[in-house]
């Protein structure tokens, strides 16, 4: 059993109740993931979305997941690095423990104002998933893909390095012509893409170890903007309220979003994430930095996860499997195939 999966059986016991210091359980979650495990930033997130998943009530959203571990310091640990470990194995990944602080910078909006904005939305602009689907330049019934007919057009034929990961936690990087024979041979599950090309098969991280997904070896210039929205009633109630008098749940008002941002740039591909959320994808090849950074900081301010500014971040991948479970497919809700052409 890996570091990651005993860390996950070792969170099992704990339970994060609100109202009884819930955040400090969480804390002393992230704690065991980081200085106990000696897990990377990405690999705690991964145990932490599982746990968070049984183990807390309500769960948290992906916005304050991330900030528990962002906020989170190993320096300021009362205990050793690794002692979740026994001695020789401690020793021989120490020097893979954890920067002082993470990596993954966060944009921190009022919230009030973020539910203002969505609430005129749903007001003004309100649509379903339904409806986004009817949108969809391709019928969504037509497309007769797989996940990788599905991923390599956003590439725009292009013999690019390419990182496709089974799961979280394992992930490589190959040109698009090995993986498409890779595929044809060995047909599996992907559940995870990075949607920006890569330079080589694998780069440097920050604590020095070679990956295939570090901001070493991806491309210089951003290839999509990803903009995932994820809203839930207990955290957004004044949102879900404003959108129940519109009978709209929490994906209509994703929808809602992403349709007010098509708007202002062209959107390629919509995924549900087999959840509660949806991902758009919107190419961004040879627009100013200054633009991209002006329509993603927008779709912040609209509730947009801020992690997915990180151009190495994992997305999900259309027609995946979440958790490898068949009744969870990260269906396709919105294709625009002739964007490819430009």
């Amino acid at each position: 059993m890996n570091r990651v999966d005993r860390c996950l059986k070792n969170l099992s016991h704990l339970t994060a109740i609100e109202g009884q210091n819930g955040s400090g359980t969480t804390f002393h979650a992230v704690d065991i993931c980081r200085q106990g495990f000696l897990l990377s930033v990405d690999e705690t997130y991964h145990v932490l979305e599982r746990w968070n998943a049984t183990n807390c009530q309500p769960p948290w959203n992906e916005h304050q997941l991330w900030h528990k571990i962002n906020s989170y310091d190993p320096a300021r640990s009362n205990k050793e690095p690794g002692y979740e470990l026994n001695g020789e194995e401690a020793k021989s990944q120490s020097h893979q423990a954890p920067a002082p602080m993470a990596k993954k910078p966060r944009l921190e909006l009022p919230k009030k104002w973020i539910d203002g904005k969505i609430i005129h939305l749903i007001e003004n602009e309100a649509i379903t998933v339904q409806e986004l689907k009817e949108m969809s330049p391709q019928p969504i019934e037509e497309i007769n893909l797989d996940t990788f007919g599905v991923i390599k057009p956003l590439f725009r034929g292009n013999d690019f390095y390419i990182c496709l990961a089974s799961d979280f936690y394992t992930f490589h990087t190959k040109r698009v012509s090995e993986w498409e024979k890779d595929l044809a041979d060995n047909p599996r599950n992907i559940e995870f893409f990075c949607p920006n090309p890569f330079t080589s098969p694998r780069g440097v991280t920050r604590e020095g170890k070679p990956s295939p997904r570090t901001l070493t070896n991806v491309c210089k210039d951003r290839w999509m903007i990803v903009v995932e929205t994820d809203l839930k009633r207990d955290t957004a109630p004044e949102i879900f309220r404003a959108a129940d008098a519109k009978n709209l749940n929490g994906l209509d008002i994703a929808a809602t979003v992403l349709a007010h941002l098509a708007k202002r740039a062209p959107m390629e591909l919509c995924v549900f994430s087999g959840s509660k959320s949806i991902h758009a994808f919107f190419p961004c090849r040879g627009i100013p930095k200054r633009q991209q950074f002006e329509f993603f900081s927008r779709a912040v301010e609209l509730s947009a996860d801020p992690a997915l500014k990180s151009k190495v971040q994992l997305v999900r991948a259309p027609l995946g499997l979440r958790n490898g479970d068949p009744t969870k497919l990260q269906r396709i809700v919105y294709r625009n195939p002739y964007l490819q052409h430009i």
